[in-house]
């Protein structure tokens, strides 16, 4: 038998040089496909912000078809924190929550007034799959913890503070919010709020827009409000502050939005 013949017609393996080669180009694909997959999974968190505040806004509008067409109160330290004052915010509601204490984690939104129309709401088990997936929609995906011991604990959102006639000066005894329909379409209700603000602006469910660093950008350049209409939408971070800016404004804008004011700021 002549070996070397059979040998030179047998299958050929691979040398060093072509697997470094197949190599180099396994590495190229994955160096190109890093970054498409990055900016998907980007875009796929915003759109999964955006269907969250978009139930939460639904949420808000039913609250209103409920209550008169009155938006429901925004959980102000300022009101919270008065013994007098025993009213429901949209977030969380004190004297129900766990030792009559704030920010005992996630679950606390469970005493907020929104809760009722989100899945069933209070017919939901608090341990059940329904009310894990109610409890995350208060939440951006890409809003990672560890969360400061604030109302990070519940929330990615906040309320905007002009929601409460006198915009937020009023007395205490009723603390009334404005309706729905005093307001335009695409005034600003709710935003997605600067997780890197101090902590005196995530002290409770509400800021003024310019509070806090205002919007959030941790959304490439932007977040997500949610309006008026019941529409939401990804608002730049430019976008934002040139609503929010000067103050005060010399008319109404989306985010200093008083109804019935010359310039929608409160005085």
């Amino acid at each position: 038998m002549n070996i070397r013949a059979f040998r030179q017609t047998g299958p050929r393996g691979f040398t060093i040089i072509e697997l470094l080669v197949v190599l180099a180009i396994i590495a190229m694909l994955v160096a190109m496909i890093m970054p498409s997959y990055k900016n998907v999974r980007i875009h796929a968190q915003i759109i999964v912000c955006q269907t969250n505040m978009r139930q939460l806004n639904l949420a808000n509008m039913s609250y209103c078809m409920d209550h008169e067409r009155r938006l429901p109160r925004p959980n102000s330290n300022y009101a919270d924190d008065s013994p007098s004052f025993k009213k429901r915010g949209w977030l969380y509601y004190v004297p129900e929550m766990k030792n009559h204490r704030k920010f005992n984690g996630p679950e606390d939104v469970m005493t907020g007034a929104l809760w009722q129309y989100l899945y069933g709401g209070v017919n939901i088990e608090p341990e059940s799959k329904e009310a894990t997936r109610a409890v995350s929609l208060y939440r951006c995906p890409s809003h990672d913890g560890p969360y400061p011991d604030n109302a990070q604990q519940l929330t990615s959102y906040c309320m905007n503070r002009l929601v409460i006639m006198g915009g937020g000066h009023d007395e205490l005894n009723e603390w009334w919010t404005w309706r729905l329909t005093d307001f335009r379409p695409r005034d600003v209700i709710y935003w997605e709020a600067d997780e890197n603000a101090g902590g005196g602006y995530w002290n409770d469910g509400t800021n003024y827009p310019y509070e806090g660093n205002g919007l959030t950008g941790r959304h490439i350049t932007g977040g997500q409000v949610a309006n008026a209409d019941g529409s939401t939408e990804w608002l730049h971070y430019d976008e934002y502050w040139n609503e929010v800016m000067p103050r005060p404004p010399v008319k109404p804008t989306r985010l200093w939005c008083i109804p019935h004011d010359p310039n929608g700021y409160p005085g």
